[in-house]
C-alpha cells in the first residue's frame, strides 16, 4: 500500500524573522497519510496464536521528505512513520462433550419412544 501527501506552496521575500510563518514562511501539520491493510493468514500460522507468548509481525514503515528552492532557504521537517497490529480470532465454536452427550441420549430416547409406538 502506498499513501502519498504533498504540497506547493510560494512565498514572499524573507520577512526579517526565521519563524517559519508570514509571507516567507509556512508550518504544517495538516499532511497526513493513513490507511489499513487486511490479511488473512492461512491455517499454516495458526500455531503461532497457540499458548502464551510474544508473536513477532515485521512491519516496515518510511517516511520520506524532500525540498527544493532558490538558495538562502531553511527547510525543518518531522516526519514520523508508525504501524499498529490488532489479531481478530474468528472461529465456530465446537460444542462441548456434554452437549454431545445430550444430544445422543435425546436421539437414544426419540428411538425408543418411535419403537414403542410401533412405527
Amino acid at each position: 500500500m502506498s499513501l502519498d501527501q504533498s504540497i506547493t506552496q510560494t512565498f514572499g521575500a524573507y520577512d526579517g524573522t526565521t519563524d517559519f510563518g508570514g509571507a516567507s514562511g509556512l508550518s504544517t501539520s495538516s499532511l497526513l497519510a493513513s490507511g489499513s491493510t487486511t490479511t488473512t493468514l492461512s491455517s499454516a500460522f495458526f500455531p503461532l496464536f497457540e499458548g502464551i507468548g510474544n508473536v513477532n509481525v515485521l512491519v516496515n514503515a518510511l517516511g520520506l521528505s524532500s525540498a527544493s528552492g532558490p538558495g538562502n532557504v531553511i527547510y525543518a521537517f518531522s516526519t514520523l512513520a508508525a504501524a499498529s497490529v490488532k489479531v481478530i480470532y474468528t472461529y465456530s465454536p465446537v460444542p462441548e462433550p456434554s452437549a454431545w452427550v445430550g444430544l445422543a441420549l435425546l436421539g437414544a430416547g426419540a428411538l425408543v419412544y418411535r419403537k414403542r409406538l410401533g412405527a
